[in-house]
């Protein structure tokens, strides 16, 4: 493998293990509001600034199956964070929307994450912060194109 092959390997190992990390940070800090996890908080992401969506459109946004996003979503349903209505554009799928409930604890979600990324953000300099958004959204771009 070429050097900078290796190089890029370590750079992915090192994203896998940071999203791992926050993935578990943030069940942790969302642990006791309402029971909300990593999955579920980032489905209500998705809808606080899409408004109403279909699960399809859900999973190809995170890039995952339509069957995860749904599983997700009835849990949401049954916390009445989301809501669901009819799909004017296609009649075999619903649309789903954040509720006020869901609303209000995603601002909460919002909050509680603010006040952990600004604690993080004293550790780096605004320049190591552009170059980072910058190599992870040129990765992210050749990823999606890569078939």
């Amino acid at each position: 493998m070429k050097t900078e092959a290796k190089r890029l390997n370590a750079v992915i190992r090192d994203i896998h293990q940071c999203s791992n990390h926050l993935r578990m940070r943030t069940n942790e800090i969302h642990q006791n509001l309402n029971g909300i996890n990593a999955s579920m908080r980032s489905v209500m992401e998705i809808l606080s600034y899409a408004g109403s969506i279909t699960v399809p459109e859900i999973g190809r946004v995170k890039s995952v199956s339509r069957q995860h996003i749904q599983l997700v979503v009835n849990t949401l349903l049954e916390m009445n964070l989301i809501k669901r209505q009819n799909n004017p554009n296609d009649k075999r799928t619903y649309l789903v929307s954040l509720t006020s409930l869901g609303r209000d604890t995603y601002d909460a979600i919002q909050i509680r994450e603010m006040t952990e990324l600004q604690t993080l953000c004293d550790e780096f300099d605004s320049e190591e912060l552009r170059v980072a958004t910058k190599m992870m959204q040129k990765l992210n771009k050749l990823l999606k194109n890569i078939n």
